[in-house]
């Protein structure tokens, strides 16, 4: 028998694992698996420190709280790992980023575990234990992921394209986006051999059947276009692919699972008919507004001393208002003030409205760095105070723009089904967009967002955002 999931076309129940045919295994850690790895080898940094450390800070302290500081200390880890995106699997494995994201890592958990012991009066870390846990907390970070890749990792995911009717090359792009993770080694359809380099993967030989050719090629995945793309034949050989242990997927679910993102072109109104409309949704929707309250109310009292500063700095530069509203529009399309502080020069659009851009030259010295350190979006609190948007959902988009994009962006009005926010899942995947073009792609990520709403996903798109805010990304 086989299943249907929510992200591929199905997975075999047989006895015969679908990462392997032919003994080559693929090895597969996902989000979760590293979260948990994380957590071990933090822990067992801290633990190792203890015994090895002259004097340890918590050694006149009962078990229990010993343990409890070493799991809280587990935790920042984890969560640092997790805003620096080593929680990632599909992230390029460099070894030079990897080595500066882990020593960053664990120079904060070192100063968050100084901070826990504090504020829980459990005593003073001393600086051995501090040296030693961080030592280790680098090297497990490092060290694991790299002993990993080398000796468990280095088979990549061997896929084979099969596009009918020459659809194969934006396929084939955009799976070689992920070439630390994929393999392409076969292509099928209609396909010369002109157009494909001495590099790229196999032309399939149509005389044999796709299951062979999977078990010659040690295939893990076969990827489709779009069913209406293929033959009667072609679609028969995918049934029985999965009881043979090969995943089998089409270009929507690889790339709703793998990129995090719906293409607007491969989708119709069927798709919005599966959308997340249950009691469930509206139970995440109204703990999002609970919790855009609390983290607004906070936010906004904290950030008074900056926006002071901010304020005295934009009027040293130049004249005019600190604060810059605007009209954009927000859920079920209706408009809305927006503020924010000033970062432009005040005749910005003297000519009429434009579009923000990458290196904009109307920005301000000054407003350069509120919008590299995103403190010219701290006015928005009071928008999400007042109910006009959330911290997490589609940035909203002015009027001026709006009827261009609608009509030239299908389906492009859904992003409006709920509020816009401060961040969201486009923010954290797509560079500043300047386009229609970009405005299209970041549709496919609002779309994504819209039909995975989960209070973890929001989670994840907020540690996102402050490892953005601290590498000074926009």
């Amino acid at each position: 028998m086989s299943s249907i999931n929510k992200h591929g076309f199905g997975q075999s129940n047989t006895p015969k694992p679908k990462t392997e045919i032919n003994g080559h295994r693929h090895f597969h850690i996902g989000t979760a698996g590293w979260i948990a790895i994380d957590y071990l080898l933090a822990a067992m940094a801290l633990t190792a420190a203890h015994w090895l450390s002259p004097r340890f800070a918590f050694s006149n302290q009962s078990i229990e709280k010993t343990i409890g500081i070493i799991n809280l200390y587990a935790l920042c880890v984890v969560i640092c790992a997790h805003v620096f995106g080593l929680h990632d699997i599909f992230r390029g494995r460099q070894r030079v980023s990897l080595a500066g994201k882990s020593i960053i890592i664990g120079l904060l958990s070192s100063g968050l575990l100084n901070m826990v012991v504090w504020f829980g009066s459990y005593g003073q870390v001393g600086r051995y234990v501090q040296i030693i846990t961080c030592v280790f907390t680098i090297m497990g970070l490092y060290g694991f992921r790299i002993l990993l890749w080398r000796f468990l990792g280095g088979v990549r995911r061997r896929v084979i394209i099969l596009c009918d009717k020459g659809d194969w090359t934006s396929l084939l792009e955009l799976v070689r986006e992920k070439n630390s993770y994929y393999k392409v080694v076969g292509l099928s359809g209609d396909i010369s051999r002109n157009a494909v380099h001495l590099n790229d993967p196999a032309l399939l030989d149509s005389q044999k059947s796709i299951l062979q050719h999977c078990r010659e090629l040690s295939v893990h995945e076969v990827l489709f276009s779009r069913e209406d793309n293929l033959s009667g034949a072609h679609r028969e050989e995918l049934v029985n692919l999965l009881y043979n242990g090969v995943t089998v997927r089409d270009y929507l679910h690889f790339m709703e699972h793998d990129f995090g993102r719906v293409p607007i072109e491969y989708i119709g109104v069927n798709w919005f008919f599966r959308l997340n409309t249950t009691g469930d949704y509206y139970l995440v929707m109204a703990l999002k507004r609970q919790v855009d309250i609390l983290l607004a109310s906070i936010g906004l009292i904290l950030s008074l001393p900056l926006l002071f500063i901010a304020a005295i700095l934009i009027k040293m530069e130049s004249l005019g208002p600190v604060f810059y509203p605007q009209i954009r529009v927000g859920e079920f399309g209706r408009p809305f003030r927006i503020w924010k502080l000033r970062s432009m020069r005040t005749d910005a659009e003297a000519d009429g409205p434009h579009w923000a851009a990458q290196n904009d030259k109307r920005v301000t010295r000054v407003g350069r760095i509120l919008r590299k350190t995103r403190i010219d979006e701290l006015p928005q609190f009071w928008n999400i105070l007042r109910g006009d948007m959330s911290w997490i959902g589609p940035r909203p988009e002015r009027p001026e723009f709006i009827a261009q994009l609608e009509a030239a962006i299908p389906f492009y009005g859904q992003r409006h089904r709920i509020k816009p926010g401060l961040t969201g899942w486009a923010q954290i995947n797509y560079p500043y967009g300047s386009s229609l073009e970009d405005s299209a792609h970041k549709l496919s990520y609002d779309l994504y967002y819209l039909n995975n709403l989960s209070t973890l996903l929001d989670i994840h798109i907020f540690l996102r955002t402050i490892g953005m805010i601290m590498r000074g990304a926009r």
